[in-house]
């Protein structure tokens, strides 16, 4: 029963917020997004090796960047930001926190999208040999 209400519910909201989306315009917006890891695959996400906070695979975050693109949103950096972004303009700024070492696999995809990131490094893992996975390395 429970998982109908949620079901339900999550549906609801799907359409509202598109039909909110496709009615408002979007214009004069900085969207803010925040990573953790990317998963190389469902089966990886699935594994239980490393710690899904977020579930995000990398054909996700592709399809994520391809969508924004495609909508004519264009991906900034914190310089840009501070210089003054175009006021009508549609700006994302990307963040990646905890500075797993899987995030390297963003790389390839902020290349082909023009999109920098801000990669948040957590020294104590860095320190400590700390990754994503379960109980560290």
């Amino acid at each position: 029963m429970k998982k109908r209400w949620k079901a339900a519910i999550l549906s609801l909201d799907g359409k509202i917020a598109s039909r909110f989306l496709s009615a408002a315009r979007e214009e004069g917006s900085l969207l803010c997004f925040l990573f953790h890891g990317l998963f190389e695959s469902g089966e990886e996400l699935r594994s239980g090796e490393l710690d899904p906070q977020q579930g995000i695979t990398v054909e996700m975050f592709r399809a994520f960047l391809g969508h924004f693109h495609e909508q004519g949103y264009g991906f900034v950096s914190p310089r840009q930001i501070l210089e003054g972004l175009q006021p009508s303009g549609r700006h994302i700024l990307l963040t990646f926190d905890d500075g797993y070492f899987n995030n390297v696999r963003a790389l390839p995809m902020m290349e082909e999208f023009n999109a920098p990131a801000v990669f948040f490094v957590s020294s104590d893992h860095v320190r400590e040999g700390d990754s994503p996975h379960r109980g560290g390395l």
